[in-house]
């Protein structure tokens, strides 16, 4: 059986805030399936700024069901939400927020510290965040704020096991039988 999936396609343009409907199928493409998967929808988000924050560089994406909160991240350390809701199309897509990660304590990290850029809700509903440059994976709380540092198996934990400084943890997902998955970039 195929899988049906949203599109959201991410831009940034000077003094917009707009939700689009796009269609990024190359020309001529027939119906609704690119192999296995079935394209349900496809959204251009283009935002200056939500908050005081700008929009740029969307690494990854997190839903929480039960709240219709659809959590993006960049890879400036910046996280973003958004209220939605989702049926055979997407019904409603709008930001509510944007938060800077921040230290447990509350002050910024660092530049080098914030290239984030996985992003999974796990079954309890809790956020987590994997980084590229030092490889780490956090919780943090909705607000951006880390909770805590997850303690990394020692073949991931330091930045020498990895091709380069910016090939480190690029993905995170969720499993239910076993738990967080990460993949390097």
């Amino acid at each position: 059986m195929g899988r049906s999936f949203f599109l959201l396609f991410l831009f940034f343009a000077m003094l917009r805030a707009e939700v689009y409907s796009v269609d990024i199928r190359p020309s001529g493409w027939k119906g609704d399936r690119v192999g296995a998967l079935r394209i349900l929808d496809q959204k251009e988000l283009v935002f200056d700024r939500i908050g005081r924050r700008r929009f740029a560089e969307i690494s990854d994406l997190a839903f929480l069901k039960k709240r219709h909160w659809l959590f993006m991240i960049s890879d400036e350390g910046k996280l973003f939400r958004f209220r939605a809701r989702f049926g055979e199309k997407i019904r409603e897509l709008s930001p509510l927020d944007a938060a800077t990660l921040r230290k447990k304590s509350g002050k910024k990290l660092k530049k080098w510290r914030r290239d984030s850029e996985g992003l999974t809700i796990d079954g309890k509903g809790r956020l987590y965040v994997s980084f590229e440059e030092k490889p780490r994976i956090a919780r943090i709380g909705y607000d951006g704020r880390i909770v805590r540092y997850l303690r990394l198996p020692r073949s991931i934990a330091k930045m020498g096991r990895f091709r380069s400084k910016n090939k480190g943890l690029e993905a995170l997902a969720w499993h239910p039988k076993y738990g967080l998955v990460t993949a390097a970039e």
